[in-house]
Formats: C-alpha cells, sequence, structure tokens
C-alpha cells in the first residue's frame, strides 16, 4: 500500500492530473514495480483527498460526468517524503515463491518439464523484449523500471541455463 502512495504522489509531484490520466500513468503493465488498478487508484485518491494529501477539483463538461483534477498539498509532500523514508528503510523480503517448484522439477516426467520450461522461456523472452523498447535514457531516469529489466534479462538467462543444464542436447 505504501509503495502505491509514493506512486500516485509522485505522479503529482511537478503537476495535477486528472483522474483518468492518473489511472491511466499507474498501470503501466510491466514498466512499474507497483500495479495499481483504476479502481484501486480511485480508492486511493478518495482516502488521500479525505486525509488532506491531496486537493480536488472538479470541472463540469456539459451532460458528461465531471472531471476531477487532483493536486498534492503540502501535507501530501510532506507525507510524501516520510513515505519515501519509510520505504527505503524497511528490509521486505523478495516475493519469489513462484520459484519452489523449480525445486521439484523431478517429480515431472522430463518431456513435460522440457515443455513446461520452453514456455517459462517464452514469456520471459516476451518480458524482457517489452523492456528492450526503453533507451538507455529511460532506464536511468527510472531505477525502479531498470531494476524490473535487469530482473527480466536474469530471469530470461536464468531459464534458459536451466533449460541447458537439464537438457544438453536441446538446440543441438
Amino acid at each position: 500500500m505504501i509503495e502505491k502512495k509514493i506512486l500516485i504522489l509522485g505522479a503529482l509531484q511537478h503537476s495535477s492530473q486528472h483522474g483518468y490520466q492518473l489511472a491511466q500513468l499507474l498501470d503501466m503493465g510491466p514498466f512499474s514495480a507497483v500495479r495499481v488498478s483504476k479502481a484501486n487508484a480511485y480508492k486511493l485518491l478518495a482516502d488521500m483527498e479525505k486525509d488532506n494529501w491531496l486537493s480536488v477539483t472538479r470541472e463540469q463538461d456539459g451532460s458528461r460526468p465531471p472531471k476531477q483534477t487532483y493536486q498534492i498539498t503540502e501535507l501530501g509532500k510532506q507525507n510524501f517524503i516520510e513515505l519515501i523514508n519509510q520505504s527505503l528503510a524497511q528490509q521486505a523480503p523478495s516475493m519469489h515463491s513462484w520459484l519452489v517448484a523449480f525445486d521439484f522439477l523431478d517429480a515431472l516426467e522430463a518431456e513435460h518439464v522440457k515443455s513446461l520450461l520452453k514456455v517459462k522461456q517464452q514469456i520471459a523472452e516476451q518480458k524482457l523484449a517489452a523492456f528492450n523498447v526503453l533507451t538507455d535514457e529511460q532506464l536511468a531516469m527510472h531505477p525502479s523500471v531498470d531494476f524490473l529489466h535487469q530482473s527480466a534479462e536474469l530471469e530470461y538467462r536464468w531459464i534458459k541455463q536451466l533449460i541447458h543444464t537439464r537438457f544438453p542436447n536441446e538446440g543441438k
């Protein structure tokens, strides 16, 4: 939750934004370390408005629903700094619970393992390809995205090595 608030407040640091713009920005697929659905974003925005971290301007445009423009308040800026400090100070464990299944590959038939690993490799390759459209400058500006990019590279190389180790004649 803390990271989602950091992401929202960070997006509002330099300019106010409409709720829809924010929701789109927060739903960046593989390019964000934190996933924030539109529904969750609007709930967090409402909570932060209630806590006076954000101010909201409502603009009516004809018969359309009013547009809500969010702007960070001074209290929001103070809390933004505090949240960053809290996040950087905590030692959250890495969530790689999906890896445990790799410890028991011998419980499956070899051909089935090969098939599953090939699928994993394709998925990792697709994830990596999504990051490869980013420039070095973009990665340098967003260290969290650079971390995810490097993690995707590592995952791809690791799965490829695992296939080679388990099936040395594969690809020859």
